[in-house]
Order: C-alpha cells, then sequence, then structure tokens
C-alpha cells in the first residue's frame, strides 16, 4: 500500500510515462478512424465540406454541371447537421439527396454500398502512415538517452499522427474530425521549428524564446475558431477561408524556416556527428522524392496517368520519421547501418530506372519512323538497355550516397583490397608504415590516424602519424612510450581485435595504470584501438581518430580492420627479419675470410643471406667458374641462374677492361689476397655499366684456398657524379680564370701606370672585382637552393612583379626600351617564398632589358588549367636553336652572346630554374633570331583555391 501511495504522490513517476500515455490514447483515435473506414457507406455522389459536387457530369449535362451543383439536404436533413459524407449512414440505406443549381432543385436517390477497394485504399493508407509515424515515435522515445531532441521528436510524430489520421478521416468521419485536423495542423509548424532548434544539435532557446511563444501564441488564435466553431459553418463565414490560408502559410513558412535551420547547423558546425544526422536526414528526403518524381509526377506529366496512385504518395511520408528517428537513435542500430545504406541505394536505383524508363518511351512515342514499330520490341529493346546499365548505375549511386550522405566506406571487401593490396612487397618499414596509415585515413575517412610499433625491448611507441591537420603531428610527437610491463599493452596484447576507448578505459576502470597509460588513453584523438599481432606477439597498435562523417564505427568498419591487422602482422614481422639479415649481410662482407667454414657448414642460411644482400654476390671455383651467385647479382647482368653458371666470372669484364688489370687480378687472387678496384662489366642486352669489385679466397678449415667469392656494387650514378663534380669545378675554374686573370695584368699595369691611367685602369678593376663577385654571389645561391626546403606561403603575385618591373623601369628607359606589365584579374594567391620569386622576375626582366637592343618588354599575369602563368616577352636579339637545349645549363651562354659585350655569368637562368622546381613549377622558353624570346613560368595553386567558386 504504501509503494501505491509513493506511485500516485510522485509526480516524476507520471511524468515519466505520460508520452505512453499520450501515445494510447493517439493509438486509440488511430483504432476509430480504421473503424469508421471500414464501416462507413459509399456513394457515386461525392461532395466537399460545402456541399459542392466534386464530379457533376457524371448526374448533369454540361450546360448544369458548369454551375456548380451544390448538396443541400440528405432525407431532407440539412448538410450543416450530417457528417461527412455519409457516416451517419449504413450500408443499405437509400439516401435522397436534394441539390441546387441556382435558382432551382434537383433530387438524386441512391442506395449506399460498400466503398470500392480502391477508394478504402485511399482512405487507409494515410492512417498506415500515421501508424508508422506512431510506433516510430513510441521506438525513439524508448531509446531516448536524456535528450531533448527525442522527446520533441515524439511530439512532432505524434502531431503528425493526428493530422494524418484526422484528415483521411474528414472523407468519412463525423465533422468534428476536420475541426481536430485543423487544430492540430496549427501547431504542427511551430513543433517543428522548435524541435530543430534541439536536433541535430541541441541550442539553448533563451533569445528566442519571446518569437517561440509568439509562434505558439498564433498557433493558439488560429486554432480557437475551430475549437468552438463546426468547419462548415466557419467556411461560410466571410473570414473563415482567411484562416484557412493563414494555417497554410504559417506550415510552409516553417518548413522554410526548418530547411533553413539545417543549411545553416550544417554549415556553422564542426562536429561530423551533427553533420552526419543532417545528411541522413536529406538522404530520407532524397529517397522519399526521388520515387515520387521518377514513378508519379514524371508519369503523369507525359502520359497523364502516373505509374503509382497518388494517393499511394502518402507511403513516401514514411521515409521522413524513418530518417528522424534513425538520427537520433542511431547510436543503438549501428549493426544495421549497412542495411540502411544498402537499401536507400536501392530505392534510389529503381526509382531513377523507372524515371529513364518513361523518359525514353515518351522521347521514342514522338519519333513518327519508331511507331510504326511493334510496341512490344521496343519495351524489350528498353528493358534489355535498363538491364545493361542497372549494375554501373547501381555503383555509381552506392558511391554518391556513401560519400554525400554518409561519409563513410561499407564495401569491406573493396576497402581491404584497397589497404592491403601490394603491402607484401613492401620491404622497408617507413614505406609500409606510411602506406598503411594513408590508406586506411582515406578508404575510412578517418580524421586521423596513429600507429605504434613494439622496439626490440618490448616497448611501445609511436611510429607514424597522419592527420587533416597540423595539431595532430605535435600531439603523436607527444605520445609517451608504453614500457613493457604496461597493463594497456598487456590487455591490448590480450584483445584480439578492434576496441573503442570507452570500452577499453571500462575494462581498465580496476587496474593500476602506469602514468604512461593514462596519459596515452587521455588524448583527445583516438577513437579505437587496433592490435596488430605478428606470428608470436603483438607488433603495434593502430590507434583510430574520429570518421569525417561522424565517430560511430560499423560493424564492416570492424571487420576490416580485423582483416587488415592479421594480414599486416605478419608483414612487419617480416621486414624486421629481412632488417637483420641486411645488417648480418654486412657484417658477413667484412668477416668472409675466417667465417668461411662456417658458411659452408651453413649453405641454405647463406643462400638466404645472400638472397637478400643489395649487391651482387657470387662464388666461383679455383678455376674461375661462377658455382653460385644472388638474386641481386642476377638484376644486376639480367642473366638468369643457368645461364650464368659454369660461366669463368673473367670472360664478364674481359671485353670492356684492359688485359692489366685481369691480369692483375688472378695475381693477387693466387697470391691469397684480395683484389679491391673499380672495373666496367656489361649486361646480358649489350649495355655497359661501371661497377666495384671485390673478390677474395675462400679457404676451408684447414686454410686451403677452394674457391672465390666476389660482391660487386653498380657504381654507375657515383661516377656520374664525379664527373658532374669534375665538370662542375672545371666550369668554375674556367669562369673565375678571366676575371682573376684581368685582375692579376692589370694590377701588374696599375703599378707601372702614369696617374692618367691609373684612374682607368682602377675602374676596369673595379668591374672585373664586381663581376668576380657576382660570379661568387650566383654560385653560391645555385648551391644554397639546391635541395632546400621553402616555407611556402600564399601571396599576391602581380604584386611582386609591380614591384619588380617599376624597380626596372629606369634601366628600360636608359636603354630606350618600353617595359609594361599587364596583371591578369582574379588571380589567386599562389603558394610562395616572395623573396625567392622576385629574383625569378628580376633575373629575367633584367635579362630581357639587357638581350633587347631595341623594342618592348612585356610581362603578364593569366590563369591555366589551374595553374598560375607568368609570361616575360622581349622583342630582343633572341636564342639560336642549337643552343635551346643547354640554355639552362649552369654557366652556359650563346656563342653569339659571348661575341658581344654584354656582360654574365651563365648562371641567370640556372638559377631561375632551380627555384621555379623549389616551388613545384615547370618553366618553357620559346625563341626566334632576331624576333625576340618568350619566356612561360606556370606556379600550382594550393588545391582549396583552385576552384572559382571558392575565390569569391
Amino acid at each position: 500500500m504504501d509503494y501505491d501511495i509513493v506511485f500516485i504522490m510522485n509526480p516524476g513517476r507520471w511524468l515519466q510515462y505520460s508520452p505512453y500515455l499520450i501515445a494510447l490514447i493517439i493509438l486509440g483515435f488511430l483504432g476509430l478512424t480504421v473503424l469508421w473506414a471500414i464501416s462507413t457507406p459509399y456513394a457515386t455522389v461525392q461532395y466537399d465540406f460545402l456541399g459542392f459536387i466534386e464530379d457533376p457530369e457524371i448526374f448533369f449535362p454540361k450546360e448544369i454541371s458548369d454551375k456548380n451543383p451544390q448538396v443541400i439536404s440528405l432525407n431532407d436533413v440539412s448538410l450543416s447537421n450530417i457528417g461527412f459524407p455519409y457516416s451517419s449512414f449504413e450500408v443499405g440505406d437509400t439516401v435522397r439527396f436534394e441539390i441546387a443549381v441556382e435558382n432551382e432543385i434537383y433530387i438524386i436517390q441512391e442506395v449506399l454500398s460498400r466503398p470500392p477497394i480502391d477508394v478504402q485504399l485511399g482512405w487507409l493508407l494515410p492512417i498506415f502512415v500515421a501508424l508508422i509515424y506512431w510506433i516510430i515515435s513510441v521506438g525513439v522515445i524508448s531509446f531516448r538517452n536524456q535528450d531533448r531532441a527525442a522527446d520533441l521528436f515524439f511530439v512532432f510524430c505524434q502531431t503528425s499522427v493526428v493530422i494524418l489520421a484526422a484528415g483521411s478521416a474528414t472523407s468519412f468521419g463525423p465533422l468534428y474530425v476536420s475541426n481536430i485536423y485543423n487544430v492540430f495542423l496549427w501547431f504542427l509548424g511551430p513543433i517543428m521549428i522548435l524541435f530543430h532548434l534541439q536536433f541535430p544539435k541541441q541550442r539553448s532557446i533563451t533569445k528566442i524564446r519571446i518569437l517561440i511563444g509568439v509562434l505558439f501564441g498564433i498557433a493558439i488564435l488560429g486554432s480557437f475558431p475551430y475549437v468552438i466553431i463546426n468547419r462548415r459553418e466557419l467556411l461560410t463565414i466571410e473570414w473563415g477561408i482567411d484562416i484557412l490560408i493563414a494555417s497554410q502559410l504559417l506550415l510552409a513558412g516553417c518548413l522554410i524556416t526548418v530547411v533553413g535551420i539545417l543549411i545553416y547547423t550544417h554549415r556553422s558546425t564542426k562536429n561530423p556527428q551533427i553533420r552526419g544526422k543532417i545528411r541522413i536526414v536529406t538522404l530520407g528526403a532524397f529517397v522519399g522524392l526521388v520515387p515520387v518524381l521518377a514513378l508519379t509526377i514524371l508519369p503523369n506529366a507525359l502520359f497523364g496517368e502516373p505509374l503509382i496512385p497518388a494517393h499511394f504518395v502518402f507511403l513516401v511520408l514514411i521515409v521522413v520519421p524513418l530518417s528522424y528517428g534513425y538520427a537520433i537513435v542511431r547510436h543503438r542500430l549501428i549493426e544495421i547501418e549497412k542495411h540502411v545504406n544498402r537499401g536507400a541505394t536501392q530505392v534510389l536505383v529503381f526509382s531513377l530506372v523507372g524515371g529513364i524508363y518513361f523518359l525514353l518511351t515518351a522521347l521514342l512515342n514522338n519519333i513518327t519512323l519508331i511507331t510504326s514499330i511493334d510496341p512490344l520490341i521496343i519495351n524489350t529493346i528498353l528493358v534489355l538497355f535498363l538491364a545493361s546499365i542497372f549494375t554501373p548505375l547501381r555503383k555509381k549511386v552506392q558511391i554518391l550516397v556513401d560519400q554525400a550522405f554518409y561519409g563513410g566506406w561499407y564495401d569491406y571487401r573493396s576497402a581491404i583490397v584497397k589497404i592491403t593490396d601490394g603491402l607484401e612487397q613492401i620491404t622497408d618499414l617507413r614505406m609500409l608504415a606510411t602506406s598503411l596509415c594513408q590508406r586506411t585515413l582515406n578508404t575510412l575517412l578517418l580524421e586521423n590516424i596513429f600507429l605504434f610499433l613494439t622496439g626490440p625491448k618490448g616497448d611501445l611507441s609511436i611510429y607514424e602519424s597522419y592527420g587533416k591537420v597540423d595539431s595532430v603531428f605535435q600531439e603523436a610527437a607527444s605520445f609517451p612510450i608504453l614500457p613493457p610491463d604496461s597493463p594497456l599493452l598487456a590487455h591490448l596484447t590480450n584483445l584480439g581485435g578492434p576496441v573503442d576507448t570507452a570500452s577499453l578505459r571500462s575494462s581498465l576502470a580496476n587496474e593500476d595504470l602506469l602514468p604512461e597509460d593514462i596519459e596515452l588513453l587521455d588524448n583527445s584523438y583516438t577513437r579505437l584501438w587496433v592490435p596488430i599481432y605478428g606470428r608470436e606477439q603483438i607488433s603495434g597498435i593502430l590507434a583510430l581518430g574520429q570518421k569525417v562523417g561522424g565517430d560511430i564505427y560499423s560493424v564492416d568498419d570492424y571487420y576490416i580492420l580485423g582483416v587488415v591487422s592479421r594480414q599486416v602482422g605478419p608483414l612487419i614481422e617480416n621486414i624486421h627479419l629481412l632488417t637483420r639479415l641486411r645488417q648480418h649481410a654486412k657484417e658477413l662482407e667484412l668477416r668472409v675470410e675466417e667465417r668461411t667454414a662456417e658458411l659452408y657448414d651453413a649453405k641454405e642460411r647463406v643462400e638466404a643471406i645472400l638472397a637478400s644482400v643489395g649487391e651482387g654476390v657470387f662464388v666461383t671455383d679455383l678455376d674461375g667458374s661462377i658455382i653460385t651467385v644472388n638474386n641481386a647479382f642476377e638484376n644486376q647482368l639480367y642473366y638468369s641462374p643457368n645461364e650464368v653458371f659454369s660461366q669463368d666470372f673473367y670472360s664478364l669484364f674481359i671485353e670492356d677492361n684492359s688485359p692489366e688489370i685481369l691480369a692483375d687480378i688472378r695475381l693477387t687472387l693466387r697470391e691469397g689476397e684480395v683484389w679491391d678496384g673499380d672495373l666496367q662489366s656489361r649486361r646480358k642486352d649489350g649495355t655497359v655499366f661501371d661497377v666495384q669489385l671485390t673478390i677474395a679466397p675462400v679457404r676451408d678449415q684447414h686454410g686451403r684456398m677452394v674457391g672465390y667469392v666476389g660482391s660487386q656494387r653498380d657504381i654507375t650514378k657515383q661516377r656520374e657524379l664525379d664527373r658532374l663534380k669534375d665538370q662542375f669545378i672545371s666550369d668554375v675554374s674556367h669562369e673565375l680564370r678571366t676575371p682573376i686573370t684581368n685582375l692579376s695584368l692589370y694590377i701588374g699595369i696599375l703599378e707601372q701606370a702614369s696617374r692618367e691611367k691609373s684612374a682607368e685602369y682602377m675602374s676596369i678593376i673595379k668591374t672585373e672585382i664586381k663581376r668576380l663577385t657576382v660570379l661568387l654571389e650566383d654560385i653560391l645561391d645555385l648551391s644554397r637552393l639546391k635541395g632546400k626546403q621553402l616555407d611556402l606561403q600564399p601571396g599576391n603575385i602581380n604584386d611582386i612583379i609591380n614591384q619588380v618591373v617599376d624597380a626596372n623601369k629606369f634601366m628600360a628607359i636608359t636603354s630606350d626600351l618600353d617595359l609594361e606589365f599587364y596583371p591578369g584579374e582574379h588571380i589567386p594567391p599562389v603558394p610562395m617564398d616572395e623573396n625567392l620569386v622576385a629574383r625569378v622576375i628580376t633575373n629575367l626582366v633584367s635579362n630581357a632589358i639587357r638581350y633587347t637592343p631595341d623594342g618592348s618588354i612585356i610581362v603578364l599575369t593569366s590563369m591555366e588549367d589551374h595553374k598560375v602563368c607568368v609570361q616575360v616577352k622581349d622583342t630582343g636579339m633572341g636564342i639560336p636553336s642549337e643552343d635551346l637545349p643547354h640554355i639552362f645549363d649552369r654557366f652556359y651562354r650563346g656563342r653569339e652572346v659571348r661575341q658581344t659585350k654584354i656582360q654574365g655569368t651563365g648562371l641567370g637562368l640556372a638559377i631561375v630554374k632551380e627555384i621555379v622546381e623549389l616551388h613545384d613549377g615547370t618553366i618553357e622558353l620559346i625563341s626566334e633570331v632576331d624576333q625576340g624570346t618568350t619566356i612561360n613560368i606556370w606556379f600550382p595553386l594550393e588545391e582549396e583555391l583552385m576552384w572559382p567558386e571558392k575565390l569569391s
């Protein structure tokens, strides 16, 4: 008894169960409307609220039906006292209609019957949709978790239930049902706005409380006439129609406001959960809208008859509460995520196929030649065509649904292939980590990802990280190293699969965690932990951040990550093993003489090691016949093992090296010593390359020579680098020799010159010193630029060019030249080092001025293929065609230029090209002798600045 008293007196308990009480009452109203729908009789005379007959041409000739016949009584009872239209009658009753047409009265009698199936179906479909609304709202309110949006969604759905049921019942129920419909219709708009102020993002409505109050006040005032006046009587009042129109305007305005709220919320928030909910609701709108357009509106417009009757459109309304309810309780329904995704795709695809069919049919019907063909043949061709495009269309729509509305990836088989394809061929741990992180980040659309790997002592530390923002890398740098005795590491080792951070914290709640464990668990970037297992123990951990489309991981995501972790673990161990083998190979090369006996006793292990050595290794007998080689040796010479076995290794070098060198090798080996030197070798295809060869005797345990082992390394690139270095030194020496010689000459002359000549010689000396200084500065600049990492910042290239042109105006005027700059319009900011870009423009403009005897220099900027183009065009002396291939070489000056008095170092264009390539740009030079030269430079743009719509 005490418990009952507490229950009755506890208002919180009543408040908790009040939604279910409201839902039961509304469910009873639904049942009542169903009872009315199946029991209400039917007559062919159908009329509206004011009694006007809907299809008068059935009963009257055209001259009478055009005068809007109006039912004024049924069985001599005024229409205002009868339900609408026949709710007060039973099946089998005879009804006598008194119909007024202007000043004349007509009488029609009809026996009421049961309504036809299509009519009754048209009555029941809105009620069925209302029942779905009711079920969804009750389900959401049951799953809610202190969510105001769920409570308001319940109110919104229950209001919609009443409107749908009452709206349908106005065709067969009592008169008061129409009043209920109009009362709730006034409140639907304000309820929608209040609901969307809490969905998908909860907001404080304190600042707009007055506005919300005004909306509900308007709804109360607008609905009040329907509380006290019958709708049929209200419509006869002068202002009754205005109230009906006002309710519709209020609902339309609220709908537009709701759309605006959703758009504003999506643009203003960065929360992926909120954006994901809006995308799901938008997907629901698309799934509902496309079938209506493709299967009802389009066929009706083309053929005058919809494929699906108009009253079936009510079924589409089911998608609206489904999408909202799913967005609210998605965290509890993640298991069916894939099915929702696939189902939405199938609805869109079938709707699009239907729309395409009707469009093609309408087009073919308008072609005279086609209309003479049997329709069966035409339909067969259309069906075959649609069947052929169904699969590719479904794939395209699936991609659109995944990326545009879900922001996720759900084809787990393709995802696994996309992540793991080719990883087994990677032999470098850093490359494997980079590929794994980048592929997982892009495939699963993650905000960030971290890879932890275990060290040789069993500790765990960060190895690789990727993210959409720089702060991710700063966070990764501060991650602690987990020692081998870490409880977190031990728990992850025994876990067996992916686990989210919340579950991990919960399972470790009673553990005595280390400070490193706590610091790692408390970071704000990780949402999911995926252990990577090798053959015997844990190899690493993938720590994943939230997904771009929301921080909820699906069942497919867990499956994908589980398969990937099982495949990657052995690869990591293989790379560790390969690394150890390579280190061992280097040690083996140093200890080959003293470890010969051990190598012969462990032949299989030697062959495995030799296969992993990067240098070509071969073993011969005492006669020099090759008995074994490794893979690197085969790759160097292009020979297969069968082709090289038993071949004299001296024959590989005899054609391209002097006999003295080969004789020296034979003598050195015969004396039991190691020979080391550089040779030229020839591949199977005849190409010659440089090798560094080391060959040493192999002795048995008794110290007797039993063969030779050699290793050769391809040093072609090193030789080329040495050649380029020597050429550079030669070029520098050549360029320095002239000014230094002139300095020495004129200093000697200056010592013996008269006072009158001293000034002239001193001027020449200063000129040569300046020339030498410019040459040295250019050489140093070119050296500094090589391999330099630039900090590129967006800048206005037109401003830089304008400054350079202004600075060179005086020199152009002095040379009697026209120097003009024509900046392009809407040039976006260019990522660049402003000082280096200014150096490029300065070099090009000054070159143009120096090599243009008369005429003009024009500088232009423009946009070409999402790149900014800078063009420097002159009317100067031009460049001969034989000089063009070398024009960007260091110290290169054409023959005709060297014959002029124009000073130069031959480094200007080399510096220009180096700076342009540092900006990932390209340069093009077009020239013709005596016609001038045009140089085009293209600077790439950042991706977010490429598209014109982003330039505003």
